[in-house]
């Protein structure tokens, strides 16, 4: 009985660890996206005024 409890408590914790690392790319992905559309929007920017 022991060892089934050890062993769901396991298994919990790896879902715990796989859903924050998850929810980690999910928060990084905008960042990068908004970075790289200012920066493309910058370039355009540039081009447009020379």
């Amino acid at each position: 009985m022991k060892s089934k409890l050890d062993g769901l408590e396991s298994k919990l914790r790896e879902a715990e660890l796989s859903r924050r690392g998850v929810r980690r790319v999910q928060v990084g992905f905008p960042l990068l996206f908004v970075c790289m559309v200012a920066l493309i929007s910058a370039v355009v920017g540039y081009l447009l005024h020379l």
